[in-house]
């Protein structure tokens, strides 16, 4: 007789085949355009601009293969300036063929003034992730002899995250960890398939002006995990007159994008991408479409960082 908890890790095993570089010790999703979703990263970075952010990014992974993951991830970033605070809430919405994740946190950070354009912000974040199994959804997940009652699987997990967040007019660096008590509230059903480990988050950038015109920023993203499977993002982009980015990334052993970007006007920017993957698996499943949309309230004169949409 098959247990309740095997067919958890058969839906999540269906994660690991359809998304197997979206499944990582905390669940942390991945997304192309990651150097405009600072704040769901990293939640010292909130309160960084000199005004209120709102934040939308949908991904569409893997195009040609049925219940391939979708990426949802809603960001609002409110800077306190007079009190050098920053509050902010992040939600992300996975979903995986049967299986579902929900993750919403809140996030506050201090800054602290080192010198006159050096700025050193400590984050954390508190929220939860909501863990969803729809048995009904695939055949693979339906039991031999009828012994599970439930049609669904539904568990809540308490989250808390924290970082630091260095930077200055032409760069940043940061450090986070999205879940301080690891991975063990998974171990009731998945113990065996993610590892009880704790994930480390690096991001860093730097702006080049090459003339009043045109700036170059390089930017990186390592997602480290001692015991699971890490990885590694570099990217460039290319800003021409404050309003349009080009630019490529490399997910290393994953994927290259292309990515494009354009701000209408000083409050709102689009942005797009699309992932080429490199494996063989990963060519035939066709590639991934990823937009993004912010708009940041009020007129932006004096910044607290260079260009912030750039960072």
């Amino acid at each position: 007789m098959k247990s309740k908890g095997q067919f958890i890790l058969l839906g999540l095993g269906l994660m690991m085949i359809f998304g197997s570089q979206k499944v990582q010790a905390q669940f942390e999703p991945n997304y192309s355009q990651y150097m405009y979703q600072t704040a769901g990263i990293n939640a010292a970075y909130v309160g960084s601009t000199t005004s209120t952010e709102i934040s939308a990014l949908y991904r569409k992974q893997w195009a040609k293969v049925d219940g391939a993951p979708t990426t949802m991830v809603l960001g609002v970033n409110h800077p306190i300036a007079k009190k050098n605070m920053g509050i902010g809430l992040t939600l992300i919405n996975d979903v995986v063929g049967p299986v579902k994740h929900t993750l919403i946190k809140a996030q506050y950070a201090y800054r602290i003034q080192l010198e006159k354009d050096m700025q050193l912000s400590f984050g954390m974040d508190a929220g939860g992730l909501s863990l969803n199994v729809n048995f009904d959804q695939n055949d693979l997940l339906q039991p031999e002899d009828g012994s599970i009652d439930q049609n669904t699987f539904n568990k809540f997990y308490l989250q808390l995250g924290a970082g630091a967040y260095l930077y200055t007019k032409n760069w940043y660096a940061g450090v986070s960890i999205p879940n301080i008590l690891g991975s063990s509230i998974y171990n009731e059903e998945v113990q065996s398939l993610i590892p009880d480990s704790r994930q480390f988050n690096f991001i860093g950038g730097y702006v080049y002006e090459i003339n009043k015109d045109l700036k170059f920023k390089p930017a990186a993203l390592f997602h480290f995990v001692p015991s699971a499977q890490s990885h590694f993002s570099l990217s460039t982009n290319f800003l021409y007159r404050e309003k349009f980015t080009l630019g490529a990334s490399y997910r290393f052993g994953t994927a290259f994008s292309a990515l494009a970007g354009f701000a209408p006007n000083k409050n709102w920017f689009i942005g797009y991408a699309y992932d080429f993957f490199t494996s063989d698996f990963g060519r035939q499943t066709g590639g991934s479409h990823e937009v993004i949309l912010k708009y940041q309230f009020g007129k932006k004169k004096v910044r607290q960082i260079q260009t912030p949409r750039f960072f």
